[in-house]
């Protein structure tokens, strides 16, 4: 086995690869790229798809800074969007339930790296009969990994916020249901492709809605949590509109109200669904304050509990090795 490995993230958009020490587990070097996996797709055909791919993971690799180990033989990991129909390989989908102590892992060798005979490890998503996810069950498996989580996961509803956020129903440290909102790419697509584009503008430089007390946007934000979670969305987005029209909102509050309105139509079911059930909001920095603010705002803050977003940025590193323990 190993001390260290390749531990890579690739979306849709965009290719994270870090070096890893595996005990204890810490990012020794990181590359970050936009070769995500609809970029690869689309400039090169099926058939050659599979090269592209590994001359991509090959590329990042060489472009790993300041290496302090030999990095021949390491065996690389890798989840997301690689391992779908438009990716390297596409790995079926291990149905739910799924145990995060990753027991339940679908995964294919797509290797070797090299002439060393290095792995690669292409790792399956999971899906239920109306919902799927890939990348987020290793999220959760890391999540699962970090101290204190063994009561939160007895049973509760993890919530990862992002382009797709994914709600995640877990009872006995397994995924039972999987409710994925496309809030993130919504968010992008009326903001930029929408007749609300003339109503709406950039944030300040820096901030987020909700980011604290004193915050500008913070007001426009929660009357757009209120307005998301009790009006019917085609009905309440045309109000980012009329606030232009008028209330003579500036754009930048436009922008805030239409974050607002759309985490809480969001995140409004999870008091009728759900009930009492602890909620763990795992956010990166930039969506754990909206998020949080977002739940306050509905009262459902006795419930939930935040891990600190820059434990978040690591969960799919943790998740990796937990997963590479098994494999190997």
């Amino acid at each position: 086995m190993s001390d260290h490995f390749f531990s890579c993230d690739w979306g849709t958009s965009h290719f994270r690869l870090r070096l890893v020490r595996r005990r204890p587990v810490a990012v020794v070097s990181e590359y970050r790229s936009e070769e995500g996996v609809a970029k690869l797709a689309t400039a090169a055909p099926s058939t050659t798809r599979a090269e592209r791919f590994h001359a991509a993971l090959l590329q990042g690799i060489e472009q790993l800074p300041d290496l302090p180990v030999d990095v021949n033989a390491l065996p690389a990991v890798i989840s997301g969007m690689a391992g779908s129909s438009i990716g390297w390989r596409e790995v079926a989908y291990r149905r739910l339930p799924f145990s995060l102590d990753g027991g339940d892992l679908g995964w294919q060798n797509v290797g070797p790296r090299n002439t060393s005979g290095a792995p690669i490890y292409l790792l399956a998503g999971v899906r239920s009969d109306r919902d799927v996810m890939r990348g987020e069950e290793t999220e959760a498996v890391g999540l699962a990994s970090l101290p204190g989580m063994a009561d939160l996961l007895r049973e509760g509803v993890v919530v990862l916020p992002g382009t797709h956020s994914k709600h995640l129903h877990v009872v006995r440290n397994r995924i039972v249901d999987i409710h994925t909102s496309m809030t993130g790419e919504l968010f992008d697509l009326l903001r930029h492709h929408s007749s609300l584009r003339h109503s709406t503008g950039p944030l300040p430089e820096g901030t987020e809605p909700a980011a604290g007390p004193f915050d500008p946007l913070a007001e426009p934000f929660r009357e757009g949590v209120v307005e998301g979670a009790n009006t019917a969305l085609p009905a309440s987005l045309f109000q980012v509109r009329a606030r232009q029209l008028l209330r003579s909102c500036e754009a930048a509050s436009n922008t805030a109200f239409l974050s607002g309105l759309l985490i809480g139509a969001e995140l409004a079911p999870l008091e009728r669904q759900t009930e009492s059930l602890p909620i763990i909001l795992a956010a990166g920095p930039r969506l754990a304050g909206p998020y949080r603010a977002a739940l306050d705002l509905l009262g459902l803050s006795d419930r939930v509990k935040s891990i600190p977003p820059d434990r978040v940025d690591g969960l799919s590193v943790l998740g990796h090795a937990a997963l590479l323990d098994r494999l190997e």
